[in-house]
């Protein structure tokens, strides 16, 4: 059952995130996901495809890779994973490091996208002489036209990927959490609005109450010594009440402005001969 409910958790966590990354823009994004997860047979879920757009969404867009430049670039992320049986997650880190120049992080993917490979051999050396002068945006452009061009032999690993054991149950567990996922929504739904409820309850709750009741108690402790004390005999711990004890435990917790007031009362014999510390 829990397992259940984390699914959909999961896939509500997906479609929030992609909301607040794609405002207007999230529906077509999401469809987009779902198609690109159905492409490679579910081998990476919905929620595995949505964090590579959310994850990368922003730099991308800062770099000029947008529109079908950007769907392309996650999809070879996600094949250039399944060929390296690498987590969607660690395949698009990878890539969104080496977009950036951080070029030694793609290399387990077999990219080479460092400067000195881009500057010298790129483009059958084309940028020789102009690749300093570049701005990153331009950089990024060139980085992109490697990444699919170096990449171009695992097109399509993911899905192929669905051919090995591994593969299949990877597959046929990508294809239960995208059918459980959008069913569960109704449920998480209610289940939210309980939790916050309940939390509200408890926020609500004046944290006043719970000290005023123990400065009552505290202060029924005192009167029964200041009692013993007028009539000439002490307060032993057997007359006490039995919480008396604990109550002073409690006070360590106290708002520091109660505890000095507590510290105003005078000491007694017995038991409260040590003010409260």
């Amino acid at each position: 059952m829990l397992k259940t409910i984390k699914i959909g958790m999961e896939y509500e966590t997906s479609l929030f995130q992609m909301s607040e990354t794609f405002k207007t823009h999230t529906g077509s994004v999401v469809a987009e996901a779902k198609k690109m997860s159905e492409k490679m047979r579910h081998y990476y879920s919905f929620t595995e495809v949505a964090y590579a757009f959310v994850k990368t969404a922003d730099s991308m867009q800062c770099y000029g890779i947008t529109g079908a430049r950007y769907l392309q670039l996650v999809e070879r992320a996600a094949d250039s994973g399944a060929a390296k049986n690498l987590a969607l997650k660690d395949s698009i880190d990878r890539i969104e490091s080496a977009m950036r120049g951080e070029a030694e992080a793609s290399e387990y993917l077999g990219l080479t996208l460092n400067d000195t490979y881009m500057k010298n051999m790129a483009f059958g050396g084309a940028l020789r002489e102009v690749w300093e002068k570049l701005d990153d945006n331009t950089k990024a452009w060139y980085r992109w036209h490697e990444v699919m061009s170096q990449s171009e032999k695992y097109a399509g690993a993911a899905g192929r990927a669905t051919g090995t054991l591994e593969g299949a149950l990877k597959s046929l567990w990508g294809t239960i959490k995208d059918k459980l996922g959008p069913a569960l929504q109704d449920l998480n739904t209610s289940l939210a609005a309980y939790v916050n409820l309940a939390n509200g309850a408890l926020q609500t709750t004046p944290l006043d109450n719970r000290i005023k009741l123990l400065e009552t108690r505290l202060a029924s402790m005192k009167n029964a010594e200041e009692t013993a004390r007028s009539s000439g005999r002490k307060t032993s711990t057997k007359t006490m009440p039995a919480w008396s004890s604990k109550a002073r435990a409690c006070t360590a917790r106290l708002p520091i402005r109660r505890i000095h007031t507590m510290k105003r009362w005078p000491s007694s014999p017995g038991t409260m001969s040590t003010p409260i510390n």
